[in-house]
């Protein structure tokens, strides 16, 4: 015997609290996990050391040197990921604070994601530019389509995760 649903089925998912910024975090801290989840793919794709990226974000405090030793090596992958993900919540903060506080954005539409991955090219753009040359010359001199395609998706995944954990919906005014 089948039993039928009436109307459509919606799944409510937890409310986090309306703090400026938390949602943004949130969502930056899980496109930062996509980032690292499709780390060792691109990797392996472009024939590069399985624990460079990390190594190469720890080279902010670490000398260049970590780059000549293969494989890995605990302190400069704790601090790399460690970089990483205060990096990727500070950059979601931004992106929230921008795309709700700021430009008062809906996340109906998809609009979230299509910022997101403008956001994640000028991400890229900003970092190879202005950042990068100063902090982490190693990280701007590696190879670079790898790290564009990571920022990408980075933006992408924070457009998808920011319209999950805070839905802005569309109002019509009159």
């Amino acid at each position: 015997m089948e039993r039928q649903l009436k109307g459509p089925v919606v799944v409510k998912l937890p409310a986090i609290p309306d703090v400026a910024g938390l949602g943004g975090a949130i969502a930056g801290l899980l496109a930062g996990l996509a980032m690292v989840i499709a780390s060792p793919i691109l990797s392996l794709m472009t024939g590069i050391g399985l624990w460079e990226p990390v190594k190469l974000i720890a080279t902010v405090f670490f000398p260049r040197t970590i780059m000549n030793t293969p494989g890995f090596m605990l302190g400069p992958v704790l601090v790399g990921t460690a970089i990483h993900f205060v990096m990727s919540a500070l950059l979601g903060i931004i992106f929230g604070l921008i795309f709700n506080r700021l430009l008062h954005m809906t996340t109906a539409f998809g609009m979230s994601i299509q910022l997101g991955l403008v956001y994640g090219i000028l991400i890229w753009i900003f970092l190879y530019v202005a950042v990068l040359p100063f902090i982490a010359p190693a990280l701007r001199e590696s190879y670079q389509p790898p790290f564009a395609a990571q920022n990408i998706l980075f933006g992408i995944v924070l457009g998808i995760a920011y319209g999950a954990v805070r839905p802005l919906p569309y109002h019509y005014k009159d």
